[in-house]
């Protein structure tokens, strides 16, 4: 059978499409999660309001955007070190 360029193409296509799919439900499920933290646990994690409202405003835009997750990391990098850490605390998709 020989190489079809456009059923490659149609391929890899719809494996990008159900991979930002994938993405984007995990942006709002991580959204989700974070909304619910309450003071205490926020304390315990070293982190401010402010902090945790900057990380989900993050969130928010990476999900409208469709960003990919390694320019989330780098968004919330930008926010400083402790906002940063923090987010890879109460977040899992962050390493």
């Amino acid at each position: 059978m020989p190489f079809d360029p456009e059923k490659m193409r149609r391929k890899q296509t719809e494996f990008v499409e159900k991979r930002g799919d994938e993405l984007m439900s995990k942006y709002a499920e991580e959204i989700e999660d974070l909304e619910g933290f309450d003071e205490a646990l926020l304390e315990e994690f070293g982190g401010t309001t402010e902090q945790l409202d900057d990380i989900l405003a993050e969130l928010e835009k990476a999900k409208e955007q469709n960003m990919a997750q390694a320019q989330l990391r780098q968004n919330l990098m930008d926010l400083g070190e402790s906002t940063y850490q923090l987010a890879r605390k109460v977040s899992d998709l962050l390493p």
